[in-house]
């Protein structure tokens, strides 16, 4: 199997997306292992800045898990949020879409809701 790299971690500038996020639910995005959980969602606002704020959300949900699994896991996570941005009214001026990870007995499962078909096409 190739090398995988890690998940980079988000930049100052990236940071300042943090701060529209509670500090009570600042640790969704802090990359330690988590608080045991069935189910975790978050809403994030549909512009591309949101993207590495997923991987951030992503990469904690999975935290535990080899290196492999967290980079595989974040990475198809941020590629549906890419899609949901790019392709929805997700990523429309005011519009988000939802991120969900379940836990399983057979890992994480990922699930992003967005808005639908965009009203231009």
């Amino acid at each position: 199997m190739p090398t995988l790299v890690a998940v980079p971690t988000l930049t100052k500038n990236e940071d300042g997306v943090l701060a529209r996020v509670p500090d009570e639910y600042r640790h969704y995005f802090n990359g330690r292992v988590p608080v045991p959980f069935t189910k975790r969602r978050w809403e994030f606002p549909g512009e591309p800045v949101s993207v590495p704020m997923v991987r951030a959300f992503l990469d904690t949900c999975a935290a535990g898990r080899d290196s492999d699994y967290r980079y595989v896991l974040t990475l198809l996570g941020a590629e549906l949020a890419t899609n949901a941005i790019r392709h929805s009214r997700s990523g429309e001026p005011g519009q988000s879409f939802v991120i969900r990870v379940d836990r399983g007995p057979n890992g994480l499962t990922v699930t992003c809701r967005d808005n639908g078909t965009p009203s231009t096409r």
